[in-house]
């Protein structure tokens, strides 16, 4: 049995502060929609409060468990079930289409996006597998495309999704956990100039993405359609400078 490493005081106590303040933030916001569309200041923030509640719960357990007893049936298992749910949500009737962009399940009550446990999937499968190599990943085609198809299984399930910003952050969290594990800077550089193509490509020709982007450049050229995010936070920026208006009393 594995010695038990001593409790991170400290990295929870920045857990919580941070948790506090996007609670306080959340808060801050919701409270006029919330009066407004029900009646009831606290109903957004005490949904959250449950939420954050329940993750303290499961983050304690899961502090409390040895990672090293995820076994290969598991990492695989939870892989498999991430790329199941990813093609289940571009299947009409069991995936939802909202605001043009195909993300979430729908089990019941519960509605989940599967890219979350695709996040948390990915990081496992490639720290498990890298982790039991015998030799440095020394080849790129060989040692390093392995993982590398893996990753891009899921990448392009996202992209289908047109979910970008997800798309970005697996394969960011999958290039560090790469080059920890010791692949080769050249491999990166090899792989930089095919990724960013790719990323453009797929900006410039889906529907979805470019006027994001063309909102985000220039958010004036549509001020009530994309561009009214964008505005929006300007002006709350703007009318609360560096240290805002205090809470409860944004304009915006």
């Amino acid at each position: 049995m594995r010695d038990k490493k001593p409790f991170d005081f400290w990295l929870f106590m920045t857990v919580l502060i941070l948790l506090s303040m996007g609670l306080v933030m959340v808060f801050s916001a919701s409270a006029p929609i919330a009066e407004r569309d029900f009646n009831d200041i606290y109903y957004i923030i005490k949904k959250q409060l449950t939420f954050a509640l329940m993750g303290i719960v499961v983050m304690l357990v899961a502090a409390n468990y040895d990672y090293h007893r995820y076994g290969r049936k598991t990492v695989l298992a939870l892989m498999g079930a991430s790329i199941v749910m990813l093609v289940m949500v571009l299947i009409p009737g069991i995936g939802r289409e909202v605001n043009g962009s195909w993300r979430w399940l729908y089990i019941g009550p519960i509605q989940f996006q599967p890219s979350e446990l695709a996040k948390l999937s990915l990081i496992l499968f490639l720290s498990y597998f890298l982790s039991k190599r015998k030799r440095p990943l020394e080849k790129f085609f060989t040692d390093l495309m392995p993982y590398l198809f893996v990753v891009g299984i899921i990448s392009v399930l996202l992209l289908l999704e047109t979910h970008l910003s997800a798309t970005i952050i697996i394969i960011s969290l999958s290039m560090i956990i790469l080059f920890v594990a010791g692949a080769k800077i050249k491999h990166f550089l090899l792989l930089g100039a095919p990724v960013c193509a790719a990323l453009v490509a797929v900006i410039a020709f889906t529907d979805y993405m470019t006027p994001r982007i063309k909102s985000y450049l220039d958010p004036w050229s549509n001020p009530k359609g994309e561009g009214w995010q964008t505005i929006q936070s300007l002006y709350a920026i703007g009318s609360g400078g560096l240290f805002g208006r205090g809470l409860g009393q944004s304009m915006q």
